[in-house]
């Protein structure tokens, strides 16, 4: 659950906020921008949108680093049978509910 909370955050910061503005940013950047330009001005940032990335849950971090990997080697149309080759190659038998997580993180990766 706490790895899907992250996912969900990070894929958001990761998108801009106008996708049709000549050199688009990311939300991230966006509200980074915010805050130091309020810093700058001596006030302090307020916004009502939780824009901060959520603690790591480091006990399932090697799930979401396999799916980076995943990802890395495979781009973001991935399918099951992409997967299956994927960690074939690599020797490696993921237990049923990895194989559930990183499949959750992908229609994560893909909602909005």
């Amino acid at each position: 659950e706490r790895l899907y909370q992250y996912a969900e955050k990070w894929f958001w910061l990761g998108r801009p906020v106008d996708p049709k503005a000549k050199k688009p940013i990311s939300r991230a950047e966006h509200y980074a921008r915010l805050e130091k330009s309020a810093k700058k001005h001596g006030v302090e940032f307020k916004t009502d949108v939780d824009y901060r990335l959520p603690e790591f849950p480091k006990e399932t971090g090697y799930l979401w680093q396999m799916f980076h990997d995943l990802r890395h080697a495979c781009g973001d149309d991935l399918t099951p049978v992409q997967m299956q080759a994927f960690f074939s190659l690599l020797g490696v038998e993921p237990a049923p509910f990895e194989v559930e997580t990183i499949q959750q993180l992908i229609q994560i990766m893909r909602s909005e």
